[in-house]
């Protein structure tokens, strides 16, 4: 998953950790990892377990997704929940 640095992102995570925790809405752990790229714009490469999470959930094309977080600043956990839109 690729995320935009602006806005959200960029209130949520900082550039420098590279490990963060997705719990999804049924309650499961998620354990990813993001690599900030900066090539033509700012951007977060969400990888790890976020593929095994997708094949899991059976996501498919044209899924809503809402992230949250527990407070601004530095996080390392997030909290995702989907529905088909």
């Amino acid at each position: 998953m690729m995320l935009k640095y602006e806005g959200f992102r960029e209130m949520l995570l900082d550039k420098s950790n590279t490990t963060i925790k997705l719990i999804d809405d049924c309650g499961n752990r998620w354990d990813c990892y993001q690599v900030y790229q900066s090539l033509l714009e700012k951007l977060f490469k969400i990888g790890g377990q976020w593929k095994r999470m997708v094949d899991a959930r059976r996501m498919k094309h044209l899924v809503y997704m809402k992230l949250g977080a527990p407070t601004a600043g530095n996080n390392m956990t997030f909290y995702i929940s989907f529905r088909p839109i």
